[in-house]
């Protein structure tokens, strides 16, 4: 059951609102308290993949922790009066809660052959009490999910990192959460690249521009396609708008 405590609903999920540490305070309590959270972090086309495929709409809808990643999600909120929903990147808050979550046994998956490996060496160089459990690449077979779950519950995996993309991550982590053992799953997208050194995040004054999606562009030019998802996002959100405007008026 998604965490409906200081969340607001946006473009048909419960985002947490508040600032980072309210992200962080909500997430960690309930799994100290032994209760299985999926985070879900959420962009422009993972709001749009769910408005066109319901198996995936279904996915996200049982996420227990949704939070804004991209600035496009954070732009939305805004013209839609939902001002307390802030940013929160993936390849932040993963860290951020492996931090707050010392000792913790941790296991990496995706991306390709030795990424999850060199982003382990990364995070454990950079943050000395987490416990790596395990690591393995997101190269192989959807009918091979049932032997990497019980690879992740041999580790004894409390924290899941899944950087596979989405929807594939998401599915990964639906399979995962009652055959994994692992009280904490989070989706990444490609964030494992960026703790590996083999992608760089955009400079500081990039980011506080809202323009880190602009510097993915001129690293990925596989990127270049998504660009046309852009118009249908802002018109999902433009008849979100006139449909409260139309509410209030009515």
């Amino acid at each position: 059951m998604p965490i409906r405590e200081d969340t607001v609903e946006l473009l048909g999920l419960p985002v947490i609102t508040g600032g980072r540490e309210a992200v962080l305070d909500l997430i960690c309590s309930r799994v100290l308290a032994g209760l299985a959270t999926q985070v879900l972090t959420i962009n422009p086309e993972m709001v749009l993949a769910m408005r066109t495929d319901p198996a995936v709409a279904d996915l996200m809808s049982r996420a227990e922790a949704v939070v804004a990643d991209g600035v496009g999600i954070q732009l939305a909120a805004r013209l839609l009066g939902k001002r307390d929903v802030q940013r929160y990147p993936g390849v932040e808050l993963a860290l951020d809660l492996l931090e707050r979550l010392p000792g913790k046994r941790v296991f990496l998956l995706g991306s390709r052959p030795g990424v999850a490996d060199a982003a382990a060496l990364w995070i454990e160089g950079r943050m000395p009490q987490v416990n790596i459990a395990g690591c393995h690449d997101g190269y192989f077979a959807a009918g091979k999910d049932v032997e990497m779950l019980s690879m992740i519950r041999d580790a004894g995996t409390d924290i899941l990192i899944v950087g596979m993309g989405s929807p594939r991550q998401e599915q990964f982590i639906d399979s995962a959460r009652l055959g994994c053992g692992a009280k904490l799953m989070v989706g990444v997208g490609g964030s494992l690249e960026v703790y590996a050194g083999v992608k760089q995040r955009a400079p500081q004054w990039v980011r506080s521009t809202g323009m880190e999606w602009l510097h993915r562009l001129t690293q990925d030019g596989s990127r270049l396609g998504r660009i046309g998802s852009l118009p249908r996002f802002v018109n999902l959100v433009m008849r979100e708008y006139v449909g409260k405007l139309n509410d209030q008026v009515c």
